[in-house]
């Protein structure tokens, strides 16, 4: 009798984790589908960050002149002040 009911208990666990198993995997998914988002959003920011750090970089030769004369305008083009 309870080598019956050990079969039947594990049968039930069986079908159990069979219908959870397309929630579960549906679940996992959501996660990627997250993670491969952020993961976009990281590389689009991430170049548009280096992209204006690189037009923003300090052009040595306004730089001089700037250390020589304090009021000269030594924004890049293109960039406000």
């Amino acid at each position: 009798m309870a080598k019956c009911r050990q079969t039947v208990l594990t049968a039930f666990r069986q079908v159990e984790d069979d219908l959870a198993t397309p929630r579960i995997l549906a679940h996992k998914a959501e996660q990627q589908e997250t993670v491969v988002k952020s993961s976009q959003r990281y590389l689009t920011l991430a170049g548009t960050a280096t992209m204006r750090i690189s037009r923003e970089v300090v052009n040595p030769r306004l730089f001089v002149i700037g250390l020589f004369d304090p009021c000269a305008d030594v924004t890049p083009a293109g960039t406000a002040s």
